[in-house]
């Protein structure tokens, strides 16, 4: 939770720390966070901006055909440079800590037919897979025998069965210790054990305002990050927190909103 990557309506993006404000120096039309800083597009480039530097191109990207994902530890990012066929694609994997593309190969994107594919690019607890009925590749974490999606699919290596987020209801931590599970009535999600079956949602998180909360994303195996909203929409105050699996939540930032800030069209989520 160190950075927050926002953009104005037809500005240029900044990143936003405990250090202050760096400037991107040119518009973006996609961003995510990562450790050091944050990946974005702009044109056909994709740029690394550190925090408190400058922007640096790391790779092409297509114009009009921009999507970034970043890995859970946010030291990964990922995305493709479609070839004219439409199916088979560039996927780039870049390494925000290295500094270097750590894989650069043509893989068949648009093959929603196809069977579990894994690609490796040198991370030990990392792979890109793509899951049958998917279009796109993504980041798994592997746990053993079995690799887990940000998304909440389960794959189990052996037997190649894919468990999709209808099976496992929720988002896995990154050691498949925990999950984030929807529920319905008492609040809009919950923390679970699933070895024990036991709730480990933090109790900061079952107060009055429960239902203004959002997972941003895991940061460890027992850490994550909340976005809690209130107010109005014309008067709103955002909080994002970290908080430990049935510990506490900290308080890392807080941000007021009034009418005069309505040109802050889109801020991505931290983790």
């Amino acid at each position: 939770m160190r950075f927050m990557y926002a953009r104005g309506t037809g500005s240029e993006a900044v990143l936003v720390s405990a250090a202050g404000i760096t400037g991107t120096g040119r518009s973006a039309s996609a961003y995510v966070p990562t450790r050091t800083g944050a990946v974005f597009a702009s044109g056909d480039q994709v740029y690394e901006l550190v925090d408190g530097g400058t922007a640096v191109a790391i790779g092409p990207v297509l114009e009009q055909d921009v999507f970034l994902e970043v890995d859970p530890t946010l030291r990964y990012v990922a995305w493709e440079v479609r070839r004219s066929d439409g199916r088979r694609a560039r996927a780039l994997v870049y390494d925000v800590v290295a500094h270097r593309l750590v894989l650069d190969r043509v893989l068949l994107w648009a093959d929603r037919s196809g069977p579990l594919r894994v690609a490796d690019f040198g991370a030990a607890r990392l792979r890109l897979v793509h899951l049958p009925r998917w279009d796109f590749w993504t980041f798994a974490t592997v746990s053993g025998h079995a690799l887990a999606t940000p998304g909440g699919q389960v794959v189990d290596l052996r037997s190649g069965r894919v468990e999709g987020p209808g099976a496992s209801r929720g988002v896995w931590s990154p050691g498949l210790r925990y999950r984030v599970a929807d529920v319905r009535g008492r609040r809009p999600w919950q923390v679970v054990d699933p070895t024990t079956g036991r709730d480990v949602t933090p109790a900061a998180l079952l107060g009055p305002g429960r239902g203004a909360t959002r997972l941003t994303g895991w940061l460890g195996n027992a850490t994550f990050g909340v976005l809690t909203t209130s107010g109005t929409w014309r008067h709103s105050s955002v909080a994002a927190s970290v908080c430990r699996v049935a510990g506490r939540c900290r308080v890392v930032w807080r941000l007021h909103l009034g009418p005069d800030d309505s040109g802050l069209s889109d801020s991505n989520e931290i983790g």
